[in-house]
């Protein structure tokens, strides 16, 4: 069998200097986006402070060996509970993706919300990507 040499120095024409740059958008649903991910980023960073009763209200000790979820203090014993739960929400993760998958992914996605913090802050640290001209594929 012959060997066959694989060529490496191809740069797509929207790769600028090797790096792809994600371009912000303005306009209404990226301002729906902003308006959506600021409060989901809220619950997530203000989940483990709120208190019910005195107990947190997202709280995994390895010391106790409990989860405290919502106010319940749930043991190793209350596994199968969680493990319905969690095939629950993923069931329904799923069937929501299905029906509303574009609204998850453009909106409420955990990924994408932190996907585009992160290029907020590129662009405060790094500057716009768009300022070196693009290149364009010749034909």
């Amino acid at each position: 069998m012959e060997k066959i040499d694989v060529v490496q120095d191809y740069t797509p024409p929207f790769a600028q200097d090797g790096k792809f740059h994600v371009r912000l958008t303005e306009g209404r649903f990226q301002n729906w986006r902003r308006l959506t991910s600021w409060p989901l980023l809220a619950l997530f960073f203000g989940l483990a402070w709120i208190q019910i009763d005195g107990q947190p209200w997202l709280l995994f000790s390895f010391e106790q060996r409990r989860i405290h979820l919502f106010g319940s203090a749930l043991s190793w014993h209350d596994l199968p509970l969680l493990a319905g739960l969690m095939i629950a929400g993923a069931s329904l993760l799923f069937f929501l993706a299905v029906a509303w998958g574009r609204v998850w992914c453009g909106f409420a996605c955990p990924q994408s919300i932190w996907t585009w913090l992160f290029i907020r802050i590129e662009q405060l640290t790094e500057g716009a990507p768009a300022s070196a001209p693009a290149r364009r594929i010749s034909r």
